[in-house]
């Protein structure tokens, strides 16, 4: 199981505002293999279950060396959205992740296998989110 917030469940649904197929985890050790089929959710009950995933791959790395290709694929923009959500997702502080001098990640590669209807439901909700948000 995989847990998102919120924001990337259309993400990953249904590539809006942007695809996401990658995800960076602050663990202690690999919670996935490649080939693994997971679910992805809000939350951790299964009424909370958006998508099937297959990990793709499992590699480690320093969160500062994130290249831009990979920014795009965590469904942001540019490092700095990205490293705003990742330290509000993770309940940093305001010195976040850069209080840590060399925080090592896992990152996982994914492709969407399939949809549930709940996903479909958050997807919309949070497009509507992100459009209402735009227009302010």
């Amino acid at each position: 199981m995989f847990l998102f917030a919120r924001e990337h469940v259309g993400m990953i649904v249904v590539n809006y505002p942007r695809m996401k197929s990658q995800t960076r985890r602050l663990h202690k050790r690999a919670h996935a293999v490649a080939g693994g089929i997971h679910w992805a959710q809000r939350g951790t009950t299964a009424d909370t279950r958006f998508a099937r995933l297959k990990v793709t791959r499992v590699c480690t790395e320093n969160l500062w060396n994130i290249s831009e290709a990979d920014v795009l694929a965590e469904g942001y923009e540019n490092r700095e959205a990205y490293f705003e959500a990742f330290n509000r997702i993770n309940k940093r502080d305001k010195a976040g992740v850069s209080a840590i001098p060399s925080p090592v990640v896992y990152c996982y590669e994914f492709e969407v296998l399939s949809v549930t209807d709940y996903g479909m439901q958050e997807s919309v909700r949070a497009a509507k989110e992100y459009d209402a948000g735009l227009s302010e």
